[in-house]
């Protein structure tokens, strides 16, 4: 699950589109896997990664806008909830 969601965020911070766009996105490459997995893992990582200097908030908020998007078009009943600890903004 951290190797997918990694992949993930990668592609989507590099705004590179997968082969087969746009009838392929990211989910359909990476093997259709779990969203709420996948979403939980990537909010953590950009949770970790978004406090460091120098890192571009604005990019984070767009791919954090995705995976949000994402939760409600392909998640579970779940799909509007966040992981515990996990806010939409810094601290």
């Amino acid at each position: 699950e951290i190797a997918v969601a990694t992949v993930y965020l990668a592609g989507n911070f590099a705004k590179v589109r997968p082969v087969g766009a746009p009838e392929k996105d990211w989910l359909d490459i990476l093997g259709n896997p779990d969203v709420e997995s996948l979403a939980s893992v990537c909010l953590q990582i950009i949770e970790l990664i978004v406090d460091r200097k120098g890192v571009d908030r604005d990019a984070f908020q767009k791919i954090k806008a995705e995976i949000n998007r994402l939760k409600s078009t392909r998640g579970g009943d779940d799909a509007g909830k966040q992981p515990p600890g996990l806010s939409d903004g810094p601290e």
